[in-house]
């Protein structure tokens, strides 16, 4: 059975939280740790040892380097060849926007990431286009009901689409729809933009760490409080962050929209 515990991301999708600790118990398994990482910087490795204090970079790795930009950055900071890693979509949504808008190359990892937010978009219609996706996502939170993953689906896709209308000015629902397929019509570029959960098993030798903040999501801290048993979710949200942290060969950057 091979495995990391500290990259169990997908409880929301039904997968076992603790999935190597129950089957290590169910078939007495040995315990043989691979505690060497040979991809991430000494710098980014030490960040890491916050979450998983076993981990150590190999002497051969990089020394790399840790900036914190904070709300201090412009998308021209963004480097040729980076990725830009974020817990939701629509902060990736906001920022590639104004790249594409700035002729860089740039593009948002995974065709299935903009299917669900063209979908929703072709059902908003109005005069008040804010408003209508509002509307939109108290009844799709009604519809997902206790399900937590159509939840924070609803809470992402409507901040993306609020996002888009804000920056892009547009005025109708069409209109709403042809910036986004024109916003994932591509499928290559210099700079990626990626969902930490998709970022997963990838690495670069430039990567920034967009909203830091949003880790851990505040509908999670919510949920349990209400129901104290959903208190893996808190440790799959470090789990994200020590995802994130470890996709570095080299630099790691953290940047920031304003907290809202």
């Amino acid at each position: 059975i091979v495995g990391d515990p500290h990259q169990a991301i997908y409880g929301f999708r039904g997968a076992h939280s603790d999935s190597m600790r129950v089957l290590g118990e169910k078939f007495s398994a040995k315990e043989l740790t691979l505690s060497y990482t040979f991809r991430c910087s000494q710098a980014a490795t030490k960040l890491a040892k916050q979450f998983v204090k076993q981990i150590e970079a190999a002497p051969s790795n990089l020394p790399g380097e840790v900036r914190n930009l904070g709300l201090n950055w412009e998308p021209s900071d963004v480097e040729e060849g980076s990725a830009v890693l974020c817990r939701n979509i629509a902060p990736l949504v906001k920022l590639g926007l104004k790249l594409i808008s700035e002729g860089r190359s740039a593009y948002i990892a995974g065709r299935d990431i903009g299917a669900p937010l063209i979908k929703a978009a072709k059902g908003i219609s109005g005069t008040d286009l804010i408003e209508s996706i509002i509307r939109w996502e108290n009844e799709e939170l009604i519809k997902a009901g206790s399900n937590l993953a159509l939840k924070e689906r609803a809470y992402d896709i409507s901040e993306a689409l609020q996002g888009v209308v804000h920056l892009s000015k547009v005025k109708d629902g069409p209109s709403l729809v042809l910036i986004l397929q024109q916003l994932f019509a591509k499928t290559d570029g210099s700079i990626v933009l990626s969902t930490i959960h998709r970022a997963k098993g990838l690495e670069w030798d430039n990567v920034f760490i967009l909203d830091w903040w949003r880790m851990p999501q505040k509908w999670i801290l919510r949920t349990i409080e209400e129901v104290p048993e959903a208190e893996w979710m808190l440790k799959q949200e470090d789990n994200l962050k020590y995802i994130a942290l470890t996709r570095t060969k080299d630099k790691l950057t953290f940047i920031s929209y304003p907290e809202k």
